[in-house]
């Protein structure tokens, strides 16, 4: 299922294994593993198996997964927006995730609002969710932007995090 959508500076596609060279930095990346943690994935060969087992089987299975963001100026790869259905949640959860070189530039805001149409209006969810760390200042200052509110914790398997729903 190809998906593309469109931003002012930005396109977000479907991620695919051919992406695993990009994921492998963005995943063992400084923030990456601060706030979303680490996946012990090292190795190209690992993370395409990591893309085919988790991330391109919820888009077998649900239709929707993990997009890649790439500026449209140069088509560099800098960041991921996901959708991802949760056992604890009831709606989506989106998230998303930058190449520390790229943070601070709105790319997170502009990708993650497009995510956000995305979710509501093709994919029919009443609402969407978002979870995130207490300490993760960036990712709560962009939710507050995003009109999203807080609901209170939620116990992401093992971890308690801060649960914010779309207005």
């Amino acid at each position: 299922m190809e998906l593309q959508l469109n931003t002012d500076r930005l396109y977000l596609r479907n991620i695919c294994l051919d992406d695993s060279t990009f994921l492998l930095e963005l995943i063992n990346s400084p923030g990456w593993l601060e706030f979303i943690g680490d996946k012990k994935i090292t190795t190209e060969e690992a993370c395409k198996e990591w893309i085919d087992s988790v991330v391109l089987k919820q888009l077998r299975d649900l239709g929707f997964t993990t997009m890649v963001i790439f500026r449209k100026e140069d088509n560099l790869p800098i960041g991921v927006v996901s959708l991802v259905k949760r056992d604890y949640l009831d709606y989506l959860d989106i998230g998303y995730a930058l190449l520390p070189e790229f943070v601070g530039s709105g790319y997170a805001f502009e990708a993650t609002k497009a995510g956000l149409v995305y979710a509501k209006g093709d994919l029919n969810s009443l609402y969407v969710y978002a979870i995130v760390q207490d300490n993760n200042i960036r990712s709560k200052n962009l939710l507050d932007r995003l009109n999203f509110i807080y609901e209170g914790t939620v116990d992401g398997g093992g971890e308690v995090l801060l649960k914010y729903r779309d207005r």
